[in-house]
């Protein structure tokens, strides 16, 4: 398993791993994005009504997602990963 690299500092992995951290923030912000959009374009194209709110409701979600990470709500969050 690897935890830092030889002769690194716990600085520096501190560091690297809050960088790496806003990293992912926004390939999350940009899968959102396009999900959103994805869902949106679905509702314009859908014909049924239900198909059109589903996919609607579908991209509000999506919109609050990207809104919670903007607000920075994702820091004050406990992310838990469980052991395999």
């Amino acid at each position: 398993m690897w935890i830092s690299r030889p002769g690194e500092s716990l600085g520096s992995l501190a560091t690297r791993l809050i960088l790496w951290g806003d990293r992912d923030m926004e390939l999350d912000l940009i899968y959102y994005r396009r999900r959103m959009a994805e869902e949106l374009a679905a509702a314009r194209s859908a014909a049924h009504p239900a198909v059109r709110a589903a996919h609607r409701e579908l991209g509000r979600l999506y919109e609050d997602r990207i809104a919670d990470l903007q607000a920075g709500a994702h820091r004050s969050e406990p992310h838990l990963v469980t052991a395999a």
